[in-house]
């Protein structure tokens, strides 16, 4: 292949790259608009249109991009031989069961009916949810150490780099976000909009998690470090030497 049909290919994979982003975001915005729709306008509320109930068209929007995502690191672990993807993909696999099949909430509770746990101040459930959570995160953050200290390439740990830096921006929502909406749950108007912060974030965050995935598929490497890309730039220009 020439180097202008290369660079062809990698402009078309950009292209399509944002494509799917731009549609997965006009998706995103629709369900937030729904469930503004559904809390505001709507005299009979639906649990289908709202972001934060179990079961809604937002939630199963999320199985689609969760199920993605798992799908596409697995198909480019082998591609590409970078099985370090592979702990990449049962992480996102993990989460699209726990939001399916609530593996953290049936099983807090089976452990707290299990192991008898007493508590005062916190119910036994969510101690046992605590439990599985943690142990979910040790396999998780275990799996990932040995993978980025064995794959000693550099294209894996970019795109480990990117990855964790998209999987942080999901976890300020769902972390962050949801501790201050739990401090004004009191109040109508910060529930609803800090609602649509955290459950609206989480879904332009997974968009983009899409998107990346499908980008990878290039053989453009600068296309797989977006934010080694980012710091780079950004180190060069405070290093600069000034112009005469």
């Amino acid at each position: 292949m020439s180097a202008s049909q290369t660079a062809y290919f990698r402009n078309q994979i950009q292209r399509t790259a944002f494509l799917i982003f731009a549609i997965l975001l006009g998706v995103d915005l629709i369900m937030v608009g729904l469930h503004v729709i559904n809390s505001v306008v709507l005299p009979e509320k639906t649990g289908f249109l709202a972001l934060d109930k179990e079961r809604s068209i937002s939630e199963y929007f999320q199985y689609f991009k969760e199920v993605a995502v798992a799908v596409g690191l697995f198909y480019l672990a082998f591609s590409k031989k970078m099985f370090g993807l592979l702990a990449w993909s049962l992480l996102f696999l993990y989460f699209f069961l726990d939001d399916a099949f609530r593996i953290h909430e049936n099983g807090g509770r089976y452990l707290a009916e299990t192991l008898n746990i007493q508590t005062t101040h916190v119910r036994p459930k969510d101690v046992g949810e605590l439990l599985i959570s943690v142990a979910a995160g040790s396999v998780a953050v275990l799996s990932f150490l040995v993978c980025y200290v064995k794959t000693k390439t550099k294209e894996f740990r970019s795109i480990t780099h990117d990855m964790f830096f998209l999987f942080c921006l999901l976890g300020f929502f769902g972390v962050a976000v949801d501790l201050i909406h739990m401090a004004f749950e009191n109040s109508w108007f910060f529930t609803h909009s800090l609602t649509m912060l955290e459950d609206g974030g989480e879904l332009f965050v997974m968009s983009m998690f899409v998107a990346y995935v499908y980008q990878l598929s290039s053989d453009n490497d600068e296309l797989w470090c977006l934010v080694n890309a980012t710091l780079n730039k950004a180190i060069g220009y405070f290093h600069r030497k000034p112009t005469a």
